[in-house]
Parts: C-alpha cells; sequence; structure tokens
C-alpha cells in the first residue's frame, strides 16, 4: 500500500499544472546592462518554476530560457516600455 501511495503521489507531481507565473521587467532608469540581466534573471526563474517539477532534460530549461529572453527582447524593439515574461507561453 505504502508503494502505491509513493506511486500515486509521484504521479500527481508530474501530472500536476504548474501555476502561472508572470514577471514584468522595467526598463526605467535602466541602462542595457541592466535590463539584459534582469531579463535573464527572470527568464530563469520562470522556467525554473516549470521545470522544476517536471522530468524534462536540462537541455529544455535551457531552450526555454533563451526563448524567453528573445521575447522579451522582442517586446522592448518593438517599443514597450517594459518586457513581460510569462509561464503562459510555456503551459500553451
Amino acid at each position: 500500500m505504502t508503494r502505491f501511495l509513493t506511486i500515486a503521489a509521484i504521479a500527481g507531481l508530474i501530472a500536476a499544472p504548474a501555476a502561472a507565473q508572470t514577471i514584468r521587467i522595467s526598463t526605467t532608469g535602466k541602462t542595457a546592462a541592466e535590463v539584459q540581466a534582469d531579463i535573464r534573471t527572470a527568464a530563469r526563474e520562470v522556467c525554473w518554476q516549470n521545470y522544476t517539477s517536471m522530468p524534462l532534460p536540462l537541455e529544455a530549461y535551457g531552450a526555454c530560457v533563451s526563448a524567453q529572453v528573445k521575447a522579451a527582447k522582442a517586446q522592448l524593439r518593438a517599443g514597450a516600455p517594459y518586457a513581460v515574461l510569462s509561464t503562459d507561453a510555456i503551459l500553451g
């Protein structure tokens, strides 16, 4: 019985949907280097929150971070006053 409960608990963790998370990065009063650092840190946080409970390879985490950074930079190039990184893009 204990073995079944352990397996059920692990399966529940794997199958449980990750909670959506959004991080907004303001550019006000920051240098380009500071914004870049904030984007990279936020991307890592957004991706880490999703991939810590999933059995995904490290490459998937790296790809997530790269995609989040690329999306944030595109938002800023388009003239947005801030970049928004969100797990909604990851979760579909």
